[in-house]
């Protein structure tokens, strides 16, 4: 049998660091542009449901390729899950702060995915965070293979949302008399 990639404390690191504090901190920025209502859910499901996929794939195959290659522990696989989530998590932030029409990601954005990998890794090495979070220091193999897998999972979400059918959805953003793109 094979055990859950994940333990509901470690689940707390990867939501917080990449949903909770930043959807925090963008939801207080400065919009760019017009908010778009109409077609909101549909935008968001045509980015969402994709990178959702490829973080589950990648996660599986880290945690996976993890345990058979490099024959760890439960907890060592389960920290390789935790990293290539949370990075490719971290990944989907500077994404969609990027959005469909292809604009520079905020200065400040970086700074903060940045200060979010910083307090990710100095985590792995404070023994008694290791000890409560359940994860381990990986090895040097373990770092090239969720390295490997966060950028084929990062040129994966970067080639879902290029696309030509999901991209014309997630554009698709009426406004009011308006016809919708391409029509």
């Amino acid at each position: 049998p094979v055990a859950f990639p994940f333990l509901p404390r470690q689940l707390s690191i990867t939501s917080s660091l990449t949903i909770g504090i930043p959807a925090f901190f963008l939801a207080l920025a400065k919009s760019e542009g017009p908010v778009h209502r109409e077609g909101f859910m549909r935008s968001l499901g045509a980015f969402a449901i994709p990178a959702g996929v490829v973080i589950a794939l990648a996660v599986t195959a880290s945690y996976l390729l993890s345990r058979d290659a490099f024959a760890t522990t439960v907890s060592e696989a389960r920290t390789a899950s935790v990293l290539t989530a949370t990075l490719l998590g971290l990944a989907v932030v500077v994404e969609l702060e990027r959005g469909p029409g292809r604009r520079r990601v905020r200065r400040w954005v970086w700074g903060m995915v940045a200060g979010f990998l910083v307090l990710l890794t100095v985590g792995l090495y404070i023994p008694f965070l290791r000890d409560f979070f359940e994860v381990g220091t990986p090895t040097p193999g373990q770092w090239l293979l969720i390295a490997v897998v966060v950028v084929v999972g990062i040129a994966a979400l970067l080639g879902v949302r290029r696309i030509p059918w999901l991209m014309r959805i997630e554009e698709y953003a009426p406004r009011p008399g308006a016809a919708p793109p391409g029509g």
